[in-house]
């Protein structure tokens, strides 16, 4: 068998000793554990050489160039006469190899790696070696949504997690689009006798929407349709894309809710959980910021580090050659070492590090869109990068590109219950999944909070489906985004740590007009909870009650919707008296001394502090996370603990203003009445409780 000729954009040491599938990629790949410091084998080079191959413009001497001289020039004894240089398979957490290699290089003792990825395109001689696909930059040819429908069919086929309704069985919207015409679609109401599959549309409006559905045009677009061509960009490549995968019928708010009739949104919300949770699929178009932007553009093909040949020796041409490969080799930005074992995770670059929908796509940071995305039973995602298929199982990209998926940018996961109800009748009475339940709403709380919305009104609305669906397992008592068996634990909440050059200041809101003050939903910055879970086996005690939870809804047919001005929650516990002794935007720190409303004084003459009570050696320090920057000058502040592990947690409370009272539209005694400003925590669990114990629990109202 013949071998390739050497291309001229590598130089020969290189093409007969370094990258080829001769050296390495085809025999043993890093274990667990191993050390690739110690792999023998490779080649040797001057360093005189390999500079000049470089300047010569030798690919892979560049590449080497590039990410291991600027290490080599601080070792000792530089410059060196010779340096090794090996490539070995790097085994990672498939058993797939080669998904990427280290490439090494030694002098003496010491010794430099680092990993890269690689990646082949299909149709090329060295796809047979290197598994990795190049992400589809075509997302809108035909032969692309060929693929996409074929893992939608496979998907349906071979997973039962997504086997929610059946084509009998799904309830079907009010309205739907009917695409079947090329040049016009049009609006068909539906009835119960109906049985079709349909897709639904996620996007970001993003601007006004001319063209919606209202009282006045809702008879016309049923009638004689719309003209295809008035409608905006997103929409026009989403009925593309329903067509293109033989989906007649598809779902679109902005056409298929009257926007100008409030009867007709509220009755629409109250079904939106079986709006994506019984589509075919869901159409995510991910990328697009606005509806006139659209989602089928071509995109940025991948940026590797460098293009090197691959002789691919189980692979001959018809004159008996070995065939010519090209592998694309990208770095791997971040590597980290767990234990004795060298693990190797893909992060993009250029990503925020606090910010979890920073590293998302435009559906990804908007709140309507999360239960859009959570529901959906399996989603078609057109990512600024390429085209993934998301279902119950899996993340893929269409194509057979490897799904990397970015820091934190995963969305969580529904319970297996949402989508299998059966699940839910087996663990009935389960406390351990009851909890585990329970971890999955909060994460999506904490996911949700990063997201923005146009309106603040619709905090509670846009999640209402999801909440929806958690009700079998948490309910049926929600309110204000709590469940009543959770509520004591999740007023725990508190304010999100994010970079200062990201982090505007916050004053508090004069009014409360969505939530209460002690929700996450009145709100406007992402929250947090703590994992106090996690600090006993036992679990946290409770050292409050619940008395009793006044919360309205705004709408009576939204079970899970906004609610009404005014809602309190009575709580019967401890009121400690506290005051800031250190307040920065980073470092809050109260001190609790004994509270002044059951404080007797001493038989002996003693000091006054500096609130008029006295002077004590009992104080206490606790760690808080103030809700509004503007707090921190308030010199009337409670603590009421609630719950206690290794580690006590609390809220920090003030007494309600006459504005918040006003609004409620409710008469309170100023005394009784108090609105959160934070949540507090401190390790001297002990100290604290030992307080409690010299003051009565009281009945308090938190609006």
């Amino acid at each position: 068998m013949g071998s390739p000729s050497k291309p001229p954009s590598i130089c020969t040491l290189a093409w007969e000793r370094g990258f080829t599938v001769r050296s390495g990629l085809s025999g043993a790949s890093i274990r667990w554990g191993e050390d690739p410091t110690q792999s023998t084998g490779g080649y040797n080079v001057s360093m005189d050489a390999w500079q000049q191959c470089a300047l010569s413009g030798c690919l892979w001497c560049r590449f080497l160039e590039k990410h291991f001289l600027q290490d080599l020039v601080h070792w000792p004894d530089w410059p060196f006469p010779r340096i090794n240089v090996s490539v070995r398979a790097a085994e990672m957490q498939y058993d797939e190899t080669p998904l990427s290699i280290a490439v090494l290089l030694k002098y003496c003792q010491k010794a430099s790696y680092k990993t890269f990825d690689l990646y082949a395109s299909a149709d090329d001689p060295a796809a047979m070696y290197i598994q990795k696909r190049t992400r589809i930059p075509h997302v809108g040819a035909p032969h692309v949504l060929d693929m996409a429908k074929a893992c939608i069919e496979a998907c349906a086929r071979d997973h039962e997690a997504c086997r929610v309704v059946t084509l009998e069985s799904a309830p079907l919207p009010s309205r739907l689009l009917d695409c079947s015409e090329p040049l016009r679609v049009r609006i068909v109401e539906t009835d119960c006798h109906m049985r079709e599959q349909y897709v639904a549309l996620s996007y970001v409006w993003g601007e006004d929407q001319p063209h919606r559905t209202s009282t006045a045009n809702l008879s016309s677009y049923i009638k004689d349709g719309i003209d295809f061509g008035i409608l905006p960009r997103t929409i026009q490549d989403a009925i593309h894309v329903a067509r293109a995968l033989g989906i007649r019928f598809l779902w679109v708010d902005s056409l298929c809710i009257i926007q100008d009739s409030q009867q007709d949104k509220h009755r629409e919300l109250a079904s939106m959980c079986n709006v994506y949770r019984c589509a075919y699929f869901t159409i995510d178009a991910a990328c697009a910021s606005s509806a006139s932007e659209g989602f089928l553009q071509d995109r940025q093909p991948l940026d590797p580090e460098a293009v090197l040949p691959l002789i691919c020796i189980s692979d001959v041409d018809t004159r008996g050659e070995a065939q010519l490969g090209h592998v694309y080799v990208c770095r791997r930005p971040s590597e980290r070492a767990r234990g004795s074992h060298k693990i190797f995770l893909q992060q993009s670059p250029n990503i925020c590090t606090d910010s979890i929908t920073s590293r998302r796509n435009q559906t990804g940071r908007r709140g309507w869109c999360l239960q859009e995305a959570l529901l959906s039973t399996r989603s078609l995602v057109f990512t600024s990068d390429t085209l993934q298929l998301r279902c119950q199982v899996v993340t893929q990209n269409v194509g057979g590109a490897e799904h990397q998926a970015r820091l934190n940018s995963e969305l969580p996961r529904l319970p297996g219950f949402i989508f299998q109800p059966q699940q839910l009748n087996k663990s009935a009475g389960n406390l351990q999944r009851k909890e585990e339940t329970h971890r999955q709403w909060r994460e999506i709380v904490k996911d949700y909070s990063w997201r923005s919305l146009s309106e603040p009104s619709d905090k509670l609305m846009a999640c209402a489906a999801i909440a929806e669906m958690f009700a079998p397992a948490l309910g049926p008592d929600y309110v204000a985004g709590f469940w009543r068996n959770f509520l004591l634990k999740d007023l725990l909440w508190f304010r999100a740590y994010q970079l200062e050059s990201q982090r505007s200041a916050r004053q508090r809101p004069e009014e409360y007009c969505y939530a209460p003050s002690w929700s996450w939903a009145s709100t406007a910055f992402p929250i947090d909870y703590h994992r106090y879970e996690l600090t006993r086996r036992s679990g946290p005690h409770p050292l409050a009650e619940v008395v009793v939870c006044n919360v309205k809804r705004r709408h009576e047919q939204l079970h899970f919707g906004p609610v009404q001005a005014g809602g309190s929650l009575v709580i019967r516990a401890n009121l400690l008296r506290c005051m800031y002794t250190d307040y920065t935007h980073y470092s809050q720190v109260v001190t609790i001394r004994p509270n002044l409303d059951t404080w007797e004084p001493p038989v002996t003459n003693c000091p006054q502090g500096t609130w008029g009570g006295p002077k004590t050696t009992d104080s206490v320090y606790l760690r808080v996370e103030p809700d509004y920057d503007d707090d921190g000058n308030l010199d009337d502040l409670w603590i009421v603990p609630l719950m206690v592990s290794t580690a006590l947690y609390g809220l920090v409370v003030t007494r309600a203003e006459s504005n918040i009272r006003r609004v409620a539209g409710i008469q309170y005694q100023k005394r009784d009445v108090y609105r959160r400003v934070g949540m507090c925590w401190t390790n001297d669990a002990l100290a604290v409780t030992r307080l409690c114990e010299t003051a009565l629990k009281i009945e308090r109202t938190l609006v």
